[in-house]
């Protein structure tokens, strides 16, 4: 389960009871997000934990005035009574793994330094530092997902370029199309 360190006060043993973890030791996991600078690098609109829909974030860090990239990403599937962790849009979890770290390494590119935002908000200057992000401050693949009727529109298989199969995507926001977009056989 990955959760923010906020929420785990109070729910954590809520959320433990309804999932049922497949792990070799039978162990619940957690990961949380936090850093050696700031206590509060999730933005404000996506806390929660991942048996309540996150699938993963990304973020940087500081290192002797440096920035680190990062993402972090949910292992997802569905338990065998039922409860969600993370986003299962695939039934093999792996595929739902991929597809989670596709959209946070997009969202990496198109906005790297969104951790340095939220570390130094409410300073308006900040926002400068910001990436692709929509008018109603949805990243590059965040703003696919409220947009879309269902994951599945979004989240789903495609060919490999070279043809010999198939991988899982999501797609993400494409300015030509002004919403999601998958591939295209030639560019814009």
């Amino acid at each position: 389960m990955l959760t923010d360190e906020q929420f785990r006060s109070g729910t954590l043993s809520t959320a433990q009871s309804n999932w049922t973890p497949r792990s070799r030791a039978g162990r619940f996991v957690s990961a949380t997000a936090t850093d050696e600078e700031s206590s509060h690098i999730v933005p404000e609109s996506e806390e929660g934990n991942s048996l309540i829909g996150r699938g993963g974030f990304h973020g940087s860090i500081r290192k002797n005035g440096s920035p680190i990239y990062y993402s972090v990403d949910v292992y997802s599937e569905r338990s065998p009574n039922g409860a969600a962790n993370g986003i299962p849009v695939f039934v093999q979890p792996w595929k739902n793994v991929v597809a989670t770290l596709y959209h946070g390494l997009q969202e990496a590119r198109t906005d790297p330094d969104v951790g340095d935002v939220i570390r130094s908000s409410p300073d308006p200057r900040s926002q400068r530092r910001l990436g692709w992000i929509s008018n109603r401050g949805e990243e590059v693949g965040d703003y696919p997902i409220s947009a879309s009727r269902q994951l599945t529109d979004v989240v789903r298989e495609v060919p490999l370029t070279d043809g010999s199969g198939t991988v899982p995507v999501q797609f993400q926001y494409s300015n030509a199309v002004h919403g999601p977009e998958g591939p295209i056989s030639q560019p814009h």
